[in-house]
């Protein structure tokens, strides 16, 4: 029998170790990134967790659309009128961090001649600036409604209602918690049916529904100019959040 090889030999175990580190490594890699090895036997329920709320902040946005000959007129024109607006809010309890510029557009006027051959030409310019506005006393909201149009605004978007972000986060904890719970008292009443035990958690994840309720800010105040009417009443409601969450179990 030939003498062994001892350099063969040692090669071998050398790729014998790597391919064993390679393995052991890809089976770390994939319980640290909550898949589970194939040779386990495991169970997903669904859990679900609502909670209503009663929304604490109205968002909306106003514009005020401005037109005449030339750029600086208008310009001027749609400044007076937005500093009204922007004065009123701030007397109203509104915060200088809860009004934001969000549109600012300037663009020419075309006449179009009736005669065909005709040029179009320039025949003056239109300026809309448009606020957005966080209402945080939520009472106030139909008085700042009416206030804006009082003090220039021609041009009223959406009205939405939502929560301030400290509330919003609380909800949604307590959503989760709902949803969490359900989920594993699922797990135990399915296990305690087929007869298998319950072993540790091998994965999770979570998901969110519900958004702020948008509100049509037109049928309710108009849309135009003119001088401000009635305060309208605006009723915020109630809202409902969601979260669904799914637990991967083992079983045994």
């Amino acid at each position: 029998m030939p003498p062994f090889d001892r350099s063969l030999i040692s090669g071998a175990l050398i790729v014998l170790v790597i391919l064993m580190v390679v393995l052991t490594f890809g089976q770390v890699q994939k319980l640290r990134l909550g898949e589970p090895p194939s040779n386990l036997k495991t169970v997903v329920v669904q859990g679900e967790g609502k909670i209503t709320f009663v929304p604490n902040i109205a968002q909306t946005s106003f514009s005020v659309v401005s037109e005449g000959l030339t750029p600086k007129i208008v310009q001027d024109a749609n400044a007076s009128k937005i500093n009204k607006v922007i004065a009123f809010l701030k007397s109203n309890g509104v915060e200088d961090k809860d009004i934001q510029t969000s549109g600012y557009y300037l663009s020419p006027r075309y006449f179009y001649p009736n005669d065909r051959g005709g040029t179009p030409y320039i025949d003056g310019y239109t300026l809309t600036q448009t606020l957005a506005v966080k209402v945080r006393d939520i009472n106030k909201t139909g008085q700042i409604i009416s206030g804006v149009v009082e003090a220039g605004v021609n041009q009223t978007g959406g009205l939405n209602f939502t929560l301030d972000d400290e509330m919003l986060e609380k909800v949604r904890q307590d959503a989760r918690i709902k949803a969490f719970s359900d989920a594993k008292e699922k797990a135990r009443a399915m296990s305690q049916a087929v007869g298998v035990r319950l072993g540790p958690i091998v994965s999770f994840s979570e998901s969110f529904w519900g958004a702020p309720v948008p509100f049509l800010a037109e049928a309710a105040f108009g849309k135009g100019g003119g001088g401000g009417g009635v305060a309208p009443n605006i009723e915020p409601g109630s809202q409902e959040i969601a979260v669904s969450v799914s637990i991967t179990y083992e079983i045994r």
